[in-house]
């Protein structure tokens, strides 16, 4: 009797992931997409604590369930980044990068999970992560300010073509050439300038460790 062969198909990793654990500061629905703000704690360069609040945005078409969310709930969110032109009310472009949440649920503790305690301590109750999977071919690569350079990818979703960008404080950033293939580990971090008359939010992935699989890995 013949055996009967059976296929094993293993999902490919997605070349562009992320993924937020933290508490949601404040949710916003505008007329296409609901906003959602997650706080996560992390440490300052100098060891001081620092709070990341990524911004993330949902899709009524993804059919993610955000509605059923609320402000304070620990939650993991699983999405990826995207990079879209868009145009100024003077008629010039710019580029604007976002995560796109493709799945939200709630996230239960370690002591529940692991010791099968109740607990509801909002210190223990969300481990608090921040994680940036990139994988593709280097575009563009340029000076981002003092010790700070962009690196431009296409970081593909699902098929499609996504240029997004990343900021590395490494000077060996600039050993990058075009078409090198790379892999970018990195995280979520975000900032407020509220020197002028209207405060300016920025959100950055941040390189953590960066692979040449062209080249040479750092």
């Amino acid at each position: 009797m013949a055996e009967r062969k059976q296929k094993v198909t293993q999902e490919k990793q997605q070349d562009n992931m992320v993924v937020l654990i933290g508490k949601i500061t404040s949710i916003r629905t505008t007329g296409k997409s609901t906003i959602v703000r997650v706080r996560i704690p992390r440490r300052g360069r100098r060891g001081d604590p620092k709070f990341a609040v990524p911004k993330v945005y949902f899709f009524a078409e993804d059919q993610t369930d955000i509605e059923n969310f609320l402000k304070d709930d620990n939650v993991k969110i699983s999405g990826h980044l995207v990079n879209t032109r868009k145009r100024r009310p003077n008629g010039t472009y710019f580029y604007s990068q976002a995560v796109i949440g493709d799945k939200i649920e709630k996230n239960a503790s370690l002591f529940k999970t692991e010791m099968g305690l109740e607990e509801d301590l909002d210190m223990v109750a969300a481990q608090p992560v921040s994680l940036v999977y990139l994988h593709g071919p280097v575009e563009n690569i340029s000076q981002a300010g003092n010790r700070a350079y962009n690196i431009r990818m296409n970081a593909r979703q699902n098929g499609r073509d996504n240029h997004v960008s990343v900021i590395d404080y490494d000077k060996d950033a600039l050993l990058l050439m075009p078409g090198d293939e790379i892999t970018v580990h990195g995280m979520i971090d975000t900032r407020v300038d509220d020197r002028g008359e209207i405060p300016k939010f920025y959100q950055n992935v941040i390189v953590q460790k960066l692979e040449n699989h062209t080249r040479q890995t750092k």
